[in-house]
């Protein structure tokens, strides 16, 4: 990680705006110039080798210290880094610190949109309203995510909370696979196991494009998981035949599949 001196030493942050600017000539960049390339909503800075995003360069050259936690973006605009924008908050995967009640004081949850507005006025934006959209950010899966009371929270897992009044035991699997879709009718609360064999889609990293299908020779094999094993259940000569067999055995042996 930079130090805040390194920092320094090659830009200026400005906390009214949020930008950065080189103070020091780099190939390929010159003295006053902002730094940084947008992506995914968010601003990424290349120093001495290594990418950071804009928002922790900020927290770091104002503080002095790298942050361990997320920081968070009040509006929930990543690319929005004015110092003002910025808060320090602690990421809960579990989100087992805030209560039935106080959510409800804060969201409400619309459990046939999976949608959640805001309940009260939010003490750290003055332009929201009650009623407004609850602003989530996803994650590199999809996951929608919100920051409550300074704890960073999965939409599926408050939905959860919001309509049983307790934590969910295990994961929360969504039955269509769209990580983004909170219904509660799309939410089930189930082992790691069965929420690992709802898989819809293929790794990016399978060439072939068919989930539980990989390249076998000059055939395309269909190859399902059991007990932490790989099973063949047979070669075929194009890789549709292999993802046809791979979803009948997966449908007769894996109790979580919903396809």
């Amino acid at each position: 990680m930079i130090s805040q001196q390194q920092l320094k030493e090659l830009l200026d942050y400005d906390p009214e705006t949020g930008v950065f600017t080189w103070i020091k000539r780099r190939r390929g960049t010159r003295f006053g110039h902002s730094a940084g390339r947008d992506s995914h909503g968010y601003v990424y800075i290349r120093i001495l080798g290594a990418e950071y995003g804009a928002h922790r360069l900020a927290w770091l050259y104002m503080t002095g210290n790298p942050s361990a936690d997320q920081i968070g973006h009040i509006n929930c605009i990543g690319n929005d880094n004015r110092w003002r924008n910025l808060h320090e908050a602690n990421h809960s995967i579990s989100g087992q610190k805030i209560t039935q009640q106080q959510l409800k004081e804060r969201l409400h949850y619309n459990p046939i949109t999976g949608i959640f507005t805001w309940a009260s006025q939010p003490h750290h934006n003055h332009k929201t309203r009650i009623g407004d959209l609850a602003c989530a950010r996803p994650n590199s899966r999809g996951y929608l995510r919100i920051t409550l009371l300074g704890v960073t929270y999965y939409l599926h897992r408050l939905a959860w909370l919001y309509v049983t009044g307790r934590w969910p035991d295990n994961e929360i699997d969504h039955l269509n696979g769209a990580h983004g879709d909170n219904r509660f009718k799309n939410l089930r609360d189930v082992v790691p196991l069965i929420n690992k064999q709802n898989q819809r889609k293929p790794q990016k990293n399978n060439s072939t494009g068919f989930l539980g299908v990989s390249r076998c020779g000059k055939g395309f094999s269909a190859i399902l998981g059991i007990n932490g094993k790989a099973r063949r259940v047979g070669t075929y000569p194009t890789p549709e035949l292999a993802h046809s067999a791979y979803l009948k055995a997966k449908r007769q042996l894996h109790p979580g599949c919903t396809i």
